[in-house]
């Protein structure tokens, strides 16, 4: 079975400049480009690099095509809506086709190639795992931030190096539960891991590693200081405007800091131990719980190999239990 797809992808309607893996531009349009005041024009040096840059952008993008279109003939798959993966990886790409046709597109790998941008997924809103990990990323300012489906992001081995301009841009993602960031330059920054933690709650592993309570609980000390003392202020459901009485341990019971030992205490409260056992025990609230007394009930098997007036021997009772 043959495709019926003429097209699988393409690049109609980039007008992305180029940024060292952009879109391809021809040496006309470079040169007709208002240069700015002072600067030198376009030399055969500048020329010829361009031309390489462009032609280097075409093969890969061709490699992208060829790759899709077979994996599309391997699945048996003719309409584009009906991919829902699409395998790019170990491709030496630079460029990667729009694939904006691919709408139900759910995963996405383009590990290990040389991407240097992400424009190549305008459309594809029902993307929820995207693994982009060892390439050459400098930056994903919007081109991830519509992608609000995403569960599963891969940046790893990047070369990311803005945290806040990255972490903006997946702050949308109200879904995405899995992302690994590491060996990219921004997690060298100062409390790189609580501020991903506080600014993206959702995720649940960051770099492989599960958010622990107490990451949230430092983050959110560390970079949200005033709600947590409005929290902290809070009690029983209203705000306490007088700052809370200091609770103040028995003066009597209290020795100097240089002559502590032990649990804090010279001597026992009381004077010895069993003392304070019992001090503490007369203070604790009395409980008391009643059950049935199942031992003085006969068993069927009883009742049946003796008489009639041998039930009266049985009494039922109740047995009471109190304790502190």
């Amino acid at each position: 079975m043959t495709t019926t797809n003429a097209l699988l992808c393409s690049n109609t309607g980039q007008k992305t400049d180029y940024h060292g893996g952009g879109a391809i531009l021809t040496q006309s349009q470079s040169q007709t480009q208002t240069q700015p005041t002072g600067t030198v024009p376009p030399t055969r040096t500048n020329a010829a690099a361009l031309s390489q840059i462009n032609r280097m952008n075409s093969e890969s993008v061709a490699r992208a095509q060829q790759s899709i279109a077979e994996q599309l003939k391997k699945q048996n798959l003719i309409r584009n809506k009906d991919v829902r993966d699409l395998y790019l990886s170990q491709l030496d790409l630079t460029e990667v086709c729009d694939l904006s046709d691919f709408k139900n597109l759910r995963r996405l790998w383009l590990n290990q190639n040389r991407l240097r941008f992400i424009n190549f997924l305008p459309g594809n809103f029902r993307l929820s795992e995207l693994h982009i990990s060892d390439n050459s990323l400098v930056s994903i300012a919007n081109s991830l931030r519509h992608l609000t489906g995403l569960q599963t992001l891969s940046l790893n081995n990047n070369q990311l190096a803005r945290m806040e301009e990255t972490v903006s841009e997946l702050a949308n993602m109200h879904g995405l539960q899995n992302l690994n960031l590491f060996h990219n330059p921004l997690t060298s920054e100062p409390q790189y891991r609580s501020y991903v933690i506080h600014h993206l709650p959702q995720v649940i592993v960051l770099d492989r590693s599960l958010v622990m309570e107490d990451e949230r609980l430092l983050a959110k000390r560390t970079f949200a200081q005033d709600r947590m003392r409005i929290e902290d202020s809070i009690g029983f459901g209203r705000l306490i405007r007088d700052k809370p009485k200091t609770h103040h341990l028995d003066r009597g019971l209290v020795i100097a800091p240089s002559k502590e030992i032990g649990n804090h205490y010279k001597v026992p409260p009381m004077g010895d131990d069993e003392k304070a056992a019992a001090k503490r025990a007369n203070q604790r609230t009395v409980m008391e719980f009643t059950r049935f007394d199942w031992s003085k009930v006969p068993l069927s098997e009883q009742k049946r190999t003796t008489d009639g007036s041998a039930e009266d021997e049985y009494e039922a009772q109740l047995i009471t239990v109190r304790f502190q």
